[in-house]
């Protein structure tokens, strides 16, 4: 009986490390595959950590691997909506030389013209919001704050998103307008005739 108790003794002591490195991996996989708070998590994992090889600068409470790592992906966030925004402008380019063809031909595209004006002003909005992304990133993660500071961010992403799938949505309505607009009808020139 002695015996395998002591057995069950080493055993436990010998598999302990191996369960705390599972609930590590575990913790990190489902942390860093969440999409939604992933920068949340990893600031409240670094913050207040202590003695690690890097150095810090004094006024920020994340590691310069942090910074860097966060920097490059919130980049990746800003690029990937300045990608959509000069896409969204190539598709109200093609539909603004579709609306001057049909002009041409005949059609009144009043409606369609205004539309697409809405739209560009939406995608103007959308640059102006990204304007100053970088510069409030960089002060986001060398911040005392980031986890507050990262929700201002956040506000001007989801913003610009927001403004750009506006957008999206007044060039289908332009399309629309653009298929459904009618041949202008042709002024009737009379002519008077005299009778003696």
């Amino acid at each position: 009986m002695r015996i395998l108790f002591c057995t069950f003794i080493v055993l436990f002591s010998a598999s302990l490390p191996l369960f705390s490195f599972a609930q590590t991996e575990a913790t990190t996989t489902a942390s860093s595959t969440e999409s939604g708070g992933f920068f949340e998590a990893i600031i409240e994992n670094v913050t207040n950590i202590g003695g690690g090889t890097e150095e810090t600068p004094p006024q920020s409470v994340l590691s310069v691997a942090t910074q860097k790592r966060l920097t490059n992906l919130a980049a990746n966030i800003s690029n990937r909506l300045d990608g959509l925004n000069m896409r969204m402008r190539q598709i109200a380019g093609r539909v603004g030389q579709r609306i001057d063809t049909q002009a041409a031909a005949g059609y009144n595209v009043d409606a369609a013209r205004a539309s697409l004006q809405r739209s560009y002003d939406l995608l103007d909005s959308a640059s102006n919001q990204l304007k100053n992304i970088d510069r409030d990133v960089y002060r986001t993660f060398r911040s005392q704050d980031p986890k507050s500071e990262w929700r201002k961010v956040r506000s001007t992403y989801v913003g610009a998103r927001d403004t750009i799938r506006e957008a999206h949505t007044e060039l289908k309505i332009t399309v629309s307008l653009l298929k459904s607009a009618s041949p202008i009808a042709p002024v009737a020139t009379s002519t008077a005739t005299t009778t003696q």
